[in-house]
């Protein structure tokens, strides 16, 4: 009797450790860090942009982490440098979903990376949180695990041409360069113009990094254009605007957000001239909201010596709003996951399409299953540039 007393005694002991380690190995995997992949173009032809990205998503990611992560789960940030390459993109994203087994990438910087990496989220199904990327067919039509927190192309491409027909510039000549963001946008101009009976007077390309656009200038100039419409990135635009005023083509020119890029002052110097793009109004119109007040006073406080972003006074300017996209974007992100109390793509997904007037610097942000744009045109205003900043254009 007291040998099979001992026997059960023994037994119970044993379960009661059994139960007490999966117990314990159970509440230690659901307190594993939460994967997030991050992928930008840190180094390379719009390394100023990449940098503003991780800047703005690390200090999101450090602001989680100290009020505790997500259920007690800490969020680890996993970031890849994709050099503006559209091949280093895909292999990032796979070794992120693959080998780290991320819940959702944040990024990458340019459309053509974007597009790049389609193919890779839609099979694998996790969501792409898009930061800069502008392309129409990232949310035209809606792609269920994709969400985009720049202004979209088509607004800014329709404000670029309402702005010429405003000021009675019929006379429109259209440059873009070839890149998956350029060709795509000069295509819409194109388009957009001929559906309002306008066929321009000139239609130029170029290669991202040409330095010679001397020939592509000179057939503008000798079509007398009124105003030249330009899709392309900064250093380009710069480069084609001092070739401008070097050949005596002296008119407006205009072109999406690209511009606002301090690369663009610091290239196109005394040439730029009558230079118009549209942004979004976050740090350009006063009162700033609440949320862009208190975003500007952390990213100050954790990179008290940016001069870019924030910009060189004492109040942020109108460039803190591009690495807000990001910040609202991983926010957001962060935001689904803990509402769906769940890593599972499915399950976040649901969450986002369920985000109503989320409060983020750089808007009220909504999604639903038919909208996974974070951006529209009541956010945007003109813009105009010279070499000490970019401001509102009131008129």
């Amino acid at each position: 009797m007291i040998k099979k007393l001992g026997l059960v005694i023994v037994g119970i002991f044993l379960l009661t450790v059994l139960v007490s380690g999966c117990t314990s190995n159970a509440t230690s995997a659901n307190k594993e860090p939460i994967k997030i992949g991050f992928i930008a173009g840190m180094s390379g032809p719009n390394a100023e942009l990449g940098n503003g990205q991780k800047m703005a998503i690390e200090l999101a990611v450090e602001q989680w982490n100290k009020k505790g992560g997500i259920d007690g789960r800490k969020i680890e940030l996993i970031e890849r440098d994709d050099h503006y390459n559209t091949t280093d993109t895909v292999n990032a994203a796979n070794e992120l979903i693959n080998n780290y087994k991320v819940v959702a990438i944040v990024g990458p910087t340019g459309s053509g990376n974007a597009k790049a990496l389609l193919p890779v989220v839609k099979a694998k199904g996790i969501p792409l949180m898009i930061t800069n990327s502008m392309d129409n067919e990232f949310t035209n039509p809606v792609i269920p695990n994709v969400y985009r927190f720049a202004m979209p192309n088509w607004v800014q491409e329709q404000m670029a041409i309402d702005y010429a027909l405003k000021n009675n510039m019929t006379r429109i000549a259209v440059i873009n360069d070839t890149s998956g963001y350029g060709k795509p946008g000069g295509d819409d101009i194109v388009k957009m113009l001929k559906e309002k009976g306008i066929t321009p007077v000139a239609r130029e390309e170029y290669k991202p990094g040409d330095l010679d656009v001397t020939a592509q200038v000179l057939r503008i100039k000798n079509a007398n254009p009124q105003i030249l419409i330009i899709w392309g990135m900064a250093a380009d635009a710069a480069n084609i605007k001092k070739t401008m005023v070097a050949n005596g083509l002296n008119i407006p020119m205009i072109g999406g957000n690209p511009l606002v890029m301090k690369s663009y002052r610091d290239i196109a110097g005394s040439a730029i001239g009558e230079t118009i793009t549209t942004y979004l109004d976050t740090y350009l119109r006063k009162p700033f909201r609440p949320e862009a007040i208190k975003f500007a006073k952390a990213w100050k406080e954790k990179y008290p010596d940016d001069k870019v972003f924030y910009g060189p006074g004492d109040e942020p300017w109108y460039y803190l709003n591009m690495p807000a996209q990001t910040y609202d974007a991983v926010n957001v992100l962060l935001t689904a996951i803990k509402n769906a109390k769940s890593t599972d793509s499915k399950k976040i997904i649901e969450e986002l399409d369920k985000i109503r007037d989320y409060k983020g610097v750089t808007n009220k942000i909504s999604f639903s299953p038919d909208d996974h744009d974070a951006q529209g045109p009541e956010n945007n205003v003109y813009c105009y540039i010279t070499q000490d900043g970019v401001f509102e254009l009131k008129k």
